[in-house]
């Protein structure tokens, strides 16, 4: 035991097991006592001065080797490696996220089904009858846009006035096809 002008400190085993402020003059014998009554050490020795040596200076806590202590640290590592990967991830994944829905929308406006009429099924029976081509079908707000082709102008009228909502947009004489081109315009009437 070590008494400084108002400290008090215990050693055991070269390290640091005790240590009290003194509030006033305690004298060094009834201070002994007292710690080894209520600290149960025995045969406690007063020391003026400790003899300070490098193990000693460094060793006021203990060191405790636990690999406990070394799997929580591994742990933290990671943890702390894997969030630093995971906000780059998630700003390339909502920008891949993005992408791919845009690419759904698309697909889905491509490849929607459009329900067929009777009556466009009727039209699509006359024009093979009357000897006429439909190259190109488009559908947008209940009209079918068609692009009809054939040799005899006078089979396309025929044929237009069997119905009633089919009207022409345009019709053109293709020198290079020898054919008539029309574009015509049939509106449907969903029940």
């Amino acid at each position: 035991m070590l008494i400084e002008d108002d400290i008090a400190i215990v050693y055991k085993e070269n390290r640091v097991y005790y240590c009290q402020k003194l509030k006033s003059d305690i004298l060094r014998d009834e201070l002994k006592e007292f710690l080894e009554r209520n600290l149960k050490i025995e045969n406690l020795s007063l020391v003026d001065k400790i003899q300070y040596t490098n193990k000693n200076l460094h060793t006021f806590f203990k060191p405790v080797k636990s690999k406990l202590f070394k799997y929580f640290l591994l742990y933290l590592l990671i943890f702390c490696i894997g969030l630093y990967f995971f906000e780059f991830e998630e700003k390339k994944n909502s920008f891949t996220l993005n992408r791919i829905q845009g690419e759904t929308k698309n697909l889905k406006r491509d490849i929607s089904f459009n329900y067929l009429s009777k009556d466009v099924v009727d039209f699509y029976t006359k024009t093979k009858e009357y000897s006429i081509e439909i190259n190109k079908i488009s559908f947008s707000n209940s009209i079918y846009l068609f692009v009809l082709e054939s040799k005899d102008k006078k089979n396309i009228y025929e044929l237009l006035k069997e119905f009633k909502n089919c009207s022409v947009e345009d019709m053109k004489y293709d020198k290079n096809l020898k054919r008539y081109v029309v574009n015509a315009s049939f509106k449907i009437s969903r029940k």
